[in-house]
């Protein structure tokens, strides 16, 4: 419900008093005040566009009107100029102190287990907590621990779209090694059949340290193309570039906090199916972006902690940047 608006006795209506000639010269006074305060905001700000969960959109950057992330009414967005940097198509904020069903249309885990709150490294930001327990199953037929927060079903063939994903992996985490597997993030979609085509995971090196990486699914024999620098328990962010297509003029960047990375073939750019019929590809639904914690039953007993940042979808490396406190997040 609205706040009604109370009118004491000192407000506008007491203007009725003056003569016209008055009243016209005090509006004339408002609106060269109003214009100078405008005039210097916009000469002294660095950020064009908006406000977004305490932090703002690089200049030049805006949020498309009328998407998911305008869903909440001016209640944590606010909207500005439009720039040349790069259109927000998507923003995933958790400021609202909840996971909004608008911006999160399906989410699935044991209650109290997935839940907004500060930063734990002190950004201010209000960030996602995953608490799995090992013996988390959130829906009948689960067989592995998991908690799972999904944007909008939105990538279909011919969309190229630029996908930032801020990550907290805490130090005291388990090494992935000996056979294990953590999932962070997914793009996914209809018919679930199998391991995504595009899966940021944590993948342990030969000294058991863990780093964020690309997992694909069996066609690529689940490989591991990307790997990016050891996990050091602070905020990463991996912006993927992905065209999304049925056959191989599909392709995936990346970039790990702000600096492009290369793929294990020495590229910056990895062309292959990554829409694929029968796995993340029923001709139909769109895939969506899926933040989680997904791993092997059994694998780390006991709970693990980790964290997710607001994620975003853009039209440019630019855009997405700009929702972030940081390059890393989140």
């Amino acid at each position: 419900m609205k706040a009604k608006s109370v009118v004491g006795s000192s407000s506008i209506w007491s203007l009725r008093r003056y003569s016209a000639r008055q009243y016209s010269l005090v509006v004339l006074g408002l609106l060269v005040v109003a214009g100078g305060i405008l005039l210097f905001a916009a000469s002294t700000s660095p950020f064009a566009s908006l406000v977004a969960d305490q932090g703002q959109l690089a200049n030049g950057a805006t949020i498309a009107t009328g998407s998911a992330a305008t869903s909440d009414n001016g209640k944590y967005l606010q909207f500005g100029s439009t720039g040349s940097g790069g259109t927000v198509s998507w923003y995933g904020s958790f400021a609202c102190g909840c996971i909004d069903p608008k911006l999160y249309p399906y989410s699935n885990f044991i209650a109290g287990h997935v839940f907004p709150t500060s930063d734990p490294l002190g950004s201010g930001r209000t960030i996602l907590q995953y608490n799995i327990a090992d013996s988390d199953r959130p829906y009948s037929g689960a067989t592995n621990p998991r908690g799972d927060v999904e944007s909008p079903p939105t990538f279909k063939p011919g969309d190229d779209a630029y996908v930032s994903i801020p990550v907290l992996v805490p130090a005291a985490v388990p090494s992935v090694n000996g056979g294990k597997w953590f999932q962070v993030a997914e793009l996914y979609g209809q018919p679930y059949g199998g391991s995504p085509t595009i899966g940021i995971d944590l993948i342990a090196d030969s000294s058991g340290v863990n780093h964020l990486g690309l997992s694909r699914d069996a066609t690529h024999n689940y490989d591991e193309p990307w790997q990016g620098p050891a996990l050091d328990g602070k905020w990463h962010t991996v912006i993927l570039h992905v065209h999304f297509a049925t056959d191989n003029t599909g392709f995936v960047q990346i970039w790990y906090d702000g600096a492009q990375q290369k793929f294990s073939n020495g590229s910056t750019q990895l062309n292959y199916i990554t829409l694929q019929s029968g796995i993340n590809w029923d001709g139909t639904h769109g895939n969506f972006l899926d933040i989680n914690q997904y791993r092997v039953a059994g694998g780390f007993p006991g709970t693990v902690t980790t964290y997710h940042g607001a994620p975003a979808f853009g039209t440019s490396l630019q855009a997405v940047e700009g929702t972030l406190s940081s390059p890393s997040g989140p």
